[in-house]
């Protein structure tokens, strides 16, 4: 059955494409990981043009196409990328698959273009929270007098879904200063959930997740 699923994403990188040859590579693992075929082989060509210096990479899958750009001549460097296919798409294979980029500072879409273009971020909001609250969190015995909780990454089912959670509230969190320090809360329920690392550090690289009353 055709499913007609469309993702599209851009992001923060600390890491960008450095060459062609890579990113070809990179894009056929790309869509091994995916469970997807090639109908053409990826192909990279790098845009010297002033202000939007960077490769594109395209590749037609049997289901339809995948495309990537990147921006290595601006701050902060930034790649998108946009996967459309008839069939299934587990985007936590995404998110896996561009650890490689050291991304960060991820916004996307995805749709159900079969169902008249329906927004499918709230269903893929909703699993990522589940999987924020089930976790085990541990009491912060050290700071009793400011009382919260932190689940570490390790401790995690796997390092994707703990990068999600931390996508998630750098995405949609709220700015509040506390003290002197501003931090990105997200709200689920009566708790709020922040992060300690930069938003510049890529989303595998954090350590832990905080949460408190709200």
């Amino acid at each position: 059955m055709l499913e007609h699923k469309h993702l599209m994403l851009m992001a923060d990188v600390n890491c960008p494409p450095s060459s062609c040859e890579e990113i070809e590579y990179w894009m056929s693992g790309l869509v091994k990981s995916l469970g997807m075929k090639e109908l053409i082989q990826p192909k990279a060509v790098y845009c010297n043009k002033e202000g939007n210096e960077g490769v594109t990479c395209i590749c037609a899958i049997e289901t339809s196409h995948i495309v990537l750009h990147s921006w290595d001549g601006q701050v902060p460097q930034k790649i998108q990328l946009d996967i459309y296919t008839c069939s299934k798409l587990n985007i936590v294979s995404v998110w896996e698959k561009i650890k490689r980029f050291e991304a960060y500072n991820i916004q996307y879409k995805f749709y159900d273009r079969k169902n008249g273009f329906k927004l499918l971020n709230c269903n893929e909001d909703k699993r990522i929270e589940e999987n924020l609250k089930s976790n085990f969190w541990h009491f912060a015995k050290t700071m009793p007098q400011i009382p919260h909780w932190y689940t570490r990454a390790r401790e995690w089912e796997s390092l994707h879904q703990f990068a999600e959670a931390v996508d998630l509230i750098n995405r949609k969190g709220v700015i509040e200063k506390w003290g002197k320090a501003s931090y990105k809360y997200y709200y689920i329920d009566e708790y709020k959930y922040w992060t300690m690392e930069e938003e510049t550090v890529p989303s595998h690289k954090h350590i832990l997740i905080n949460r408190a009353k709200a």
